[in-house]
């Protein structure tokens, strides 16, 4: 597996410091931090980055997406040197790809807050929803030990499961996916989102079931309806999307909704979220991160259950880490029932990158990279912002 790229590291706008410089202090809370974002867009080889509002400040760190559509998957991080407050602000490096925010196509920037000290205090960190335009991913960096006593929550935050209908003999709905957003009548994968069951008619019929969100597999496609006994094309299966060391990194693909039989289908399940976290030192002992898909809807009678989300990803670039023992989830779910049964959601995907020792399980198994490059080599430097 690949090391994160250098575009990838916050040691590309912080030289000798890859988990930021401490400077927004230390942050201890049950309540998750309030995220900073806009939608962006912008062409790679250059600096500039047009936004959809005006709340990033110079010396920003920042996160760049490309949640959905073309390049999709992609990010790097970079920082504000100009133009804060306003529309157009210029980063510190020219970007690495380019980020389209049009159509089925939507990237976002979000500040990367550099603490000192982070703790998650019991309670529950709820990771905002992907709302079709930004949010699911919570990034932030910790100088010095970010320690999970509490739980970081983005079950729900990733790509939007396709809604039931009740209209007698509709196809169900595609749910969100890398490829575009939900609600197409439609049985085919929409990237890592699953498709709607299938459309049947006939005196004795039963709904399909939608397929379920892929993420690091694809996910499971739905039960074939039935139309007098005759099988019909199911809801596909998500495509699996991303790399396993999120180099290439997505947000859990939703499920499909079931197919109508005039009464309420199965909406699909929604898939997880992103968390990135750089940080010295993490411990997650007692605390959790989950990103588990979300389980698709049980429909009335004989219309097709929803397909269930996948699981989203978790990337921690760190010098040491505990992890616990499978504190760290990013698990698949099950599709719901109906006439037919929706698809299982996949799993999600789980990187550590790291210098030093880690120790613990995850779920799935964390994909173990080793960096030597991420080792703090200026220490008590607060950043190169003059």
């Amino acid at each position: 597996m690949a090391n994160l790229n250098s575009w990838q590291k916050i040691s590309r706008v912080l030289s000798g410091q890859p988990f930021g410089n401490g400077s927004d202090g230390d942050y201890s809370s049950a309540t998750i931090p309030t995220l900073t974002l806009s939608s962006c867009s912008g062409s790679s080889g250059n600096s500039s980055l047009s936004l959809a509002s005006t709340v990033l400040s110079n010396n920003d760190i920042v996160l760049i997406h490309q949640s959905r559509g073309s390049g999709v998957g992609q990010w790097e991080i970079n920082r504000v040197v100009s133009g804060g407050g306003t529309n157009t602000v210029t980063l510190q490096e020219s970007k690495q790809y380019t980020y389209t925010d049009s159509g089925a196509s939507q990237a976002q920037v979000i500040v990367v807050p550099q603490y000192r000290n982070v703790i998650v205090q019991s309670g529950t960190w709820d990771i905002p929803d992907w709302n079709g335009n930004g949010y699911g991913i919570l990034p932030f960096a910790a100088k010095e030990l970010v320690t999970v006593t509490g739980t970081i929550n983005g079950n729900s935050a990733g790509f939007r499961g396709g809604t039931s209908n009740s209209t007698d003999g509709a196809m169900g709905h595609q749910g969100e996916g890398t490829a575009g957003d939900r609600d197409t009548h439609n049985y085919i994968a929409n990237g890592n989102g699953g498709g709607g069951g299938d459309d049947v008619f006939g005196s004795a019929r039963y709904g399909g079931g939608g397929g379920g969100g892929g993420h690091a597999t694809a996910g499971t496609a739905g039960q074939p309806g039935t139309s007098d006994g005759v099988p019909q094309q199911p809801g596909a299966g998500g495509n699996a999307e991303g790399s396993a060391d999120l180099t290439d990194m997505v947000l859990g693909g939703s499920g499909g909704g079931g197919s109508s039989q005039g009464s309420a289908s199965g909406a699909g399940g929604d898939g997880a979220g992103i968390v990135v976290i750089f940080a010295n030192s993490f411990v997650s002992s007692s605390g959790a991160i989950i990103l588990n898909g979300t389980n698709g809807a049980a429909a009335v009678d004989l219309a097709g259950g929803g397909g269930g989300g996948a699981g989203g990803s978790f990337l921690l670039a760190c010098a040491t880490a505990t992890l616990g023992s499978n504190k760290i989830s990013a698990s698949s779910s099950s599709g719901g029932g109906g006439g037919k049964t929706g698809g299982a959601g996949a799993v999600g995907r789980i990187a550590v990158h790291h210098s030093g020792i880690v120790t613990g399980t995850t779920t799935p198994t964390f994909t173990d990279v080793q960096d030597s490059s991420l080792t703090e080599t200026n220490a008590g430097f607060l950043g190169n912002f003059i």
